[in-house]
């Protein structure tokens, strides 16, 4: 039978949409407004909470909304709410429900006469709403949103002045003409809307219609004149970035504006046709309220206002960001590229959103949502490069910011065939050259970490153009073979070497242009490491060189080697011609010779395979004015007295000319020579002042982690510096290192419990990591 009667009630909608609305329209009850007198009108009104009237046998097939249910406080809030508004528009001072609610105290009141409620809450006069009916239905078949209502008003004297009942339904919402020029208006289901929203236009259209049955107070002010007030707030949450909107219908020419509690005020809302007004508040990061109003305010030109407190509904907004991802990392395997990160504790978050580009600065796409800290990517091809970047999403929808974009590309895992003429950047992967191979003029060959390249027989690489090679600690680019010939670099060419392997090479390297060699390991096949001829240029900073007839062979041009290692060679280097700057380095442990040359050779602060000079094993016009007693960095310099030039006196002048040099050229921009006289300075003695110029003079050039090396080695010898931690706290707050900066902070303040620099610093940075 319930089925039948459901199907009997949609062929019943279907019927009244054909043969017309009028007739699904219900019979209205009604008092004639114009037979009520109008000294018996009340002045002060109260709307006393809905009663819902028990459900009629003729109207049990609507579903009818329970009254103790959700939808039902729902509808009984927005409905009295909507009478009280409505009311208070027809010039009554309306007492505030709130209030009225505190005032009625528990449900005793309902035995109360009309006068004895009149004078419980201090009133002229009561409005009892009641409800027969209420639907809301949203089915795939078909929508219903319906009310049959009624209002019943009593003044002080306890007489009842009218009773007023209309119904109001989606099918059907018929706003009659009125001074707000409004003609009738059929509305069409809208499915996807929410059910909240499409009830409140039901509602309010029943408020619009009864209310025009209710007299005018003829002692108070006619109110600007509103229809509805269609919003979204019936959203849970508002995040960052969404859009609060309002819509109003009232009679035109008004200036109207909307508040959101106390948060936000008269915000503007603009007309967009005769009686027809919409305003929006996009939620900003940082922005949260709980439960507070929506309020429009509607302004004629003779500046009567009224203030629309909408029922039913509040507004919450989140618009706090959650964290960023942190240590977001990308490595990529025969599976994929895998993805992890990680994440502050005891967020309340609902997922991760991993994008993913094939341009650094191209348009990101969303690759996946991931509730785990980490995801793997399958979708990928070897030999492309992609770039990754993963934000977060709290419970509200907030997005935070990205974090940093990290770069991956995708090996190729099979060994790949290299031409002969290279050029581009070399994907990551094993490679094989099979014939000499040459960067031409012009040409830019740039290989990576985790890059091998195998070398048959004595084939080589000629560097006419420019070779960029930049491995990692973990993952160095390798060069490798059999007696393979090595890397030339011509006259026109240029190679940068950093974190790299070369094995198996005679000679590994040489060049009569332009090389610097950085945290690169030799390993000769027992012929010459590294050659520098020529007019060339060759610069070693901690390089290895092992297994060569001959380490470092410097034959023509200049060449500066700093803390490297010269082990297990033939000769450890062997100068013909040129010059070379040799510091802090170690040649030791060289079978024949540490050190032979056929030129006048200067050197100091090495160490050359012995404690004396007397034991090293050298060959050469060759003056040591010190060395080291030790390996570098743990041996102790040794300077030799007898050598007058390098008196005491004459170090403290060096010193001294060396450090003004230094400061002069940093205050007058010239960086390169700032640099130069500095180091040269902290060769002869650590002095606080040089530590901090030359950390300026790096920074200036943008060599930030030498800037930290040297302000941790200042900090090392002179820990009572002020100047050096600040510097450093600084360094280390701007990338992000906030405990190690806070816990040098702390030192730092014992030692000047005083500083107000320094306190200031640590409040800042404190009230940062929170």
């Amino acid at each position: 039978m319930l089925i039948q009667r459901r199907i009997n009630w949609m062929l019943l909608i279907v019927g009244c949409l054909i043969w017309g609305v009028s007739a699904c329209a219900p019979t209205q009850t009604t008092t004639d407004a114009t037979s009520i007198d109008e000294a018996a009108l009340p002045t002060t009104l109260a709307v006393l909470p809905i009663h819902f009237l028990p459900i009629e046998k003729e109207v049990a097939g609507d579903f009818p909304i329970e009254a103790d249910s959700e939808k039902g406080q729902f509808v009984a809030e927005l409905a009295r709410g909507v009478v009280h508004n409505q009311l208070a528009g027809k010039g009554y001072d309306m007492r505030v429900l709130s209030k009225v609610d505190q005032n009625l105290g528990d449900d005793a009141w309902q035995d109360l006469a009309p006068e004895a409620i009149c004078e419980k809450l201090d009133v002229d006069g009561i409005i009892y709403p009641e409800i027969v009916t209420a639907t809301m239905v949203a089915a795939v078949a078909y929508d219903l949103f319906k009310i049959e209502a009624r209002v019943k008003m009593f003044n002080r004297t306890g007489t009842e002045l009218g009773a007023w009942k209309e119904s109001a339904s989606k099918r059907k919402i018929s706003l009659p003409t009125s001074v707000v020029g409004l003609t009738a208006t059929v509305v069409g289901a809208v499915i996807d809307e929410p059910a909240k929203k499409q009830m409140r236009l039901v509602i309010y259209d029943w408020g619009y219609r009864v209310s025009k049955f209710v007299p005018d107070n003829p002692q108070g002010t006619r109110l600007p004149e509103i229809v509805s007030v269609e919003s979204n707030i019936d959203k849970d949450v508002f995040a960052a970035g969404d859009s609060i909107k309002v819509q109003v219908k009232a009679e035109k020419d008004l200036t109207c504006s909307f508040d959101l509690g106390e948060f936000k005020t008269r915000l503007p809302m603009a007309p967009v046709s005769d009686g027809l007004y919409q305003g929006v508040y996009v939620v900003q990061a940082g922005d949260q309220i709980a439960g507070q109003p929506l309020s429009v305010r509607l302004r004629r030109p003779n500046g009567v206002e009224r203030v629309w407190i909408e029922a039913g509904a509040s507004v919450t907004i989140d618009g706090i960001l959650p964290p960023v991802p942190q240590k977001l990392t990308a490595q990529a395997g025969h599976e994929g590229v895998q993805l992890t990160w990680t994440l502050p504790q005891g967020e309340a978050l609902k997922a991760f959103v991993v994008e993913k580009s094939t341009t650094a600065v191209g348009d990101f796409s969303v690759l996946a949502q991931s509730k785990q800290l980490q995801f793997l990517d399958s979708d990928v091809s070897q030999g492309q490069t992609y770039y990754y970047r993963v934000c977060t999403v709290d419970l509200a929808g907030n997005h935070s910011a990205y974090g940093p974009t990290v770069p991956v590309t995708v090996p190729f895992f099979d060994e790949m065939p290299l031409t002969a003429v290279l050029s581009g950047h070399l994907v990551p992967g094993v490679y094989r050259l099979a014939e000499d191979a040459t960067i031409a003029s012009g040409s830019v060959l740039s290989i990576g970490p985790g890059t091998s390249i195998i070398f048959e027989g004595d084939n080589r690489i000629v560097v006419d153009g420019i070779l960029r090679v930049a491995g990692s600690s973990q993952r160095p680019a390798v060069f490798e073979g059999q007696g393979w010939g090595g890397i030339v670099v011509t006259s026109r060419g240029q190679a940068k070497i950093t974190d790299a392997v070369l094995k198996g090479c005679r000679p590994c390297l040489e060049t009569a242009g332009n090389a610097e060699l950085e945290a690169v390991s030799i390993k000769g096949a027992q012929g010459d490491g590294l050659v520098l001829k020529d007019n060339g240029i060759m610069s070693l900073n901690h390089v290895d060189v092992s297994g060569c007839e001959r380490g470092v062979v410097i034959a023509g041009g200049k060449g500066a080697i700093k803390e490297s290692v010269l082990s297990g060679n033939g000769v450890g280097m062997d100068i013909t011609g040129g010059d070379v700057v040799l510091h802090n380095s170690s040649l030791f442990d060289n079978s024949r010779k540490e050190l032979q040359t056929s030129r006048k050779v200067v050197l100091e602060g090495n160490y050359l395979g012995a404690a004396a000079v007397a034991d090293v094993k050298m060959d050469g016009d060759i003056l040591i004015k010190s060395f080291l007693d030790a390996p570098y960095p743990h041996g102790r310099k040794v300077v030799l007295m007898d050598d007058k030039a390098i008196t005491p006196e004459v170090l403290d002048r060096r010193f001294e000319d060396h450090k003004q040099k230094g400061i002069e050229a940093f205050t007058n921009r010239r960086y390169g020579d700032a640099h130069q006289a500095l180091v040269a300075a902290l060769e002869i003695r650590k002095d606080p002042e040089v530590f901090l110029y030359l950390a300026y003079t790096q920074s200036s050039l943008g060599e930030e982690d030498k800037m930290a090396d040297t302000l941790e080695q200042g900090i090392a010898a002179f820990p009572y510096e002020v100047r050096l931690y600040q510097l450093y706290i600084k360094y280390l707050a701007a990338n992000g290192q906030k405990e190690k900066a806070l816990g040098l902070l702390d030192r730092a303040i014992k030692m000047n419990p005083d500083d107000q620099n320094l306190l200031f610093m640590k409040q800042y940075i404190g009230s940062a990591n929170q």
